[in-house]
Order: structure tokens, then C-alpha cells, then sequence
């Protein structure tokens, strides 16, 4: 569940790697708002909310809390054990739109249709962490098994893990201390088909997504590019 206000302070620790991430991604983002997870064990990831504004026409949404503990990144593999994933949508999606830079109707989320997108990148980022694995860039994630919508008015059934498409590059570079920023790219199932693919793979799903236009934003009713 998530929420404005916070429940439980953080420790000074959390707090600092918490100021160095606000830094990196004003920077790039401008002014946000924290979107709290109300979490009953502890380990709350939180949701920062940035845009509409001159950076970004959209509701860019960044999760900060998951880069706090490392993932068990295999040796050889070039994956940054600290991240932080980002999702955006439109500037008018139910929930999340803002009127004098408020968010008003955030009890719009609790419809499933408006909230998937939250759910998702809250889901994601809590997943490694549960797990005792590790996300990096060209992961695909189905939507259970058989993947199924994640909501009844969209096509897509599971999420690519890719670069933040549409945001600067210097963004997801990350700041100072190894902290790196991935995207969360909604799929449908001929697309997670095809990053599955071995023949294929998930790169030149990524290129192809880039040559359609496709970013990080949330598209209800983008064609399938594969």
C-alpha cells in the first residue's frame, strides 16, 4: 500500500543513501513527490513520483529503497549490484494526475486497472531482495504462469527489464557509489516470446522497442513490436 505520509523513520544510513539518490535524480527529473510503502516487517521500498514538468511530459515513477541492500550478481555477468527501477505514465493517468502539483485522487489507484503499473515496479523491486536473486538489464518477468494481463484493458503480460527509454542517458548511469537505473518495460506475450527467444534474445527486442517510439511511459494500446 502506498501512501504520502511515512510511517517509519528511517535509519541514518537509509537516510543518506536516500539524499544521494534524490540528488542524482533531481537532476535529471526535477521536483518529485514520495509515494511511501506502508511495510508491516520492515525493508519499504519507496516510490518517487517526478513530472509532468520541463524534464518530462509524464509521471515518471522511480522506486528508492531496493539499491539499500546488494543483489548476488553472478561473476561475469556486468550487472550492478545496486539499482533502482523507474516506470512512468501519462500525465493524465487515474490516480496519479496532479492539479497545483498535488496528486488528488490517489484512492483511484485502488482500482487494479489504474494501479498495475505500481504494483509491478513495487513487485520487482521487493522481488531480488525475497528471493535471494538478481534483476539486470534484458531480464523478462512474466505476469504468473501462463502470463496473464496485467489488467483487463491492456495486452501485456509480463515486463522487460531495459534501459530507461526516453529519459536522459545520464540517468541511468547512476550516481556516485555504483547505484544504476533500469526501466520496467511492459511486454506483451509475442514480445516476451521473442526476448526468450535464444536466437533472438532480449537486446534486439530493446532496439526494435526504441525504433517504435516506445519509452518508458506506459502505452495502453501500443502495438506489439515483435
Amino acid at each position: 500500500m502506498m501512501t504520502a505520509d511515512r510511517t517509519d523513520p528511517p535509519t541514518p544510513e537509509q537516510e543518506a543513501m536516500a539524499a544521494a539518490r534524490e540528488i542524482h535524480l533531481a537532476r535529471h527529473l526535477g521536483e518529485y513527490t514520495v509515494l511511501h510503502e506502508r511495510a508491516e516487517h520492515g525493508g519499504a521500498i519507496d516510490i518517487y513520483a517526478f513530472g509532468p514538468n520541463d524534464h518530462t511530459p509524464h509521471v515518471v515513477l522511480v522506486t528508492s529503497g531496493m539499491s539499500e541492500r546488494p543483489m548476488p550478481v553472478p561473476p561475469g555477468h556486468s550487472g550492478v549490484a545496486r539499482l533502482e527501477l523507474i516506470i512512468a505514465v501519462p500525465a493524465d493517468w487515474p490516480g496519479l494526475a496532479r492539479s497545483n502539483g498535488q496528486f488528488t485522487a490517489l484512492t483511484e489507484l485502488g482500482q487494479p486497472r489504474h494501479s498495475w503499473p505500481l504494483h509491478l515496479l513495487s513487485a520487482l523491486a521487493h522481488h531480488p531482495h525475497e528471493s535471494g536473486t538478481w534483476l539486470g538489464r534484458g531480464h523478462t518477468v512474466p505476469n504468473g504462469n501462463p502470463a496473464l494481463p496485467f489488467a483487463e484493458d491492456v495486452a501485456f503480460v509480463g515486463a522487460l527489464i531495459g534501459p530507461p527509454l526516453g529519459l536522459p542517458e545520464e540517468l541511468a548511469d547512476g550516481e556516485p557509489g555504483g547505484v544504476g537505473y533500469l526501466a520496467v518495460l511492459p511486454v506483451t506475450a509475442s514480445e516476451l516470446a521473442y526476448a526468450s527467444d535464444p536466437a533472438e534474445g532480449p537486446d534486439p527486442l530493446i532496439e526494435r522497442l526504441r525504433a517504435n517510439g516506445v519509452t518508458v511511459a506506459v502505452d495502453r494500446n501500443r502495438a506489439p513490436v515483435a
